[in-house]
């Protein structure tokens, strides 16, 4: 039995042109230059550093406590208050050290989105650059079809919306 070829397209089509993935590689370029820029890499370098100071400083601590214990069992009162008070402060210290790192990793972050989402020219290289990636009902892994229509018809909402609030400046480049 022969297979029926039909000339009907989808009811929602995925083509998005001829050049749809010749730019989406040229602007995954782009996104790959702002990531590598050197505003990102002083960032990237400073919280390498406080984890690696924060490391050192965990671990010394840890170094100072065993000492401290070894100062507890042969009775020196002490030596071992006062390594107990240096393993405290080098602990504390130690996990500022790694918050401040995560702070600036969360600062990074930031600043790669806004300037991946600054350097887009339509709306395709707005998703591509992640502006609809997270939005109330969204689903990760493997979708169903309903669950694609579903996501489509959420970012067109999104896209609506978006337009309206930067048609609707109220004046706000006036001032």
């Amino acid at each position: 039995m022969a297979v029926k070829k039909t000339n009907k397209e989808p009811k929602e089509s995925l083509n998005y042109g001829d050049d749809y993935w010749e730019n989406y590689n040229k602007f995954l370029i782009k996104l790959e230059a702002l990531k590598n820029n050197d505003e990102q890499i002083v960032l990237q370098l400073q919280a390498l550093k406080n984890i690696r100071i924060g490391s050192i400083l965990l671990v010394g601590s840890g170094l100072i406590l065993a000492a401290a214990a070894a100062a507890l069992i042969t009775q020196q009162w002490l030596m071992a208050l006062s390594l107990i008070v240096a393993c405290c402060a080098s602990y504390i210290y130690g996990t500022k050290f790694l918050f401040n790192s995560v702070s600036i990793y969360k600062e990074q972050q930031t600043k790669h989105f806004l300037s991946s989402i600054r350097i887009a020219k339509n709306t395709y290289e707005l998703d591509w650059s992640g502006l609809f990636t997270y939005y109330e009902g969204a689903k990760e892994g493997s979708q169903s079809d309903e669950d694609i229509k579903n996501s489509r018809k959420e970012i067109r909402k999104l896209i609506t919306d978006l337009k309206k609030a930067l048609n609707d400046d109220k004046g706000y480049l006036e001032n």
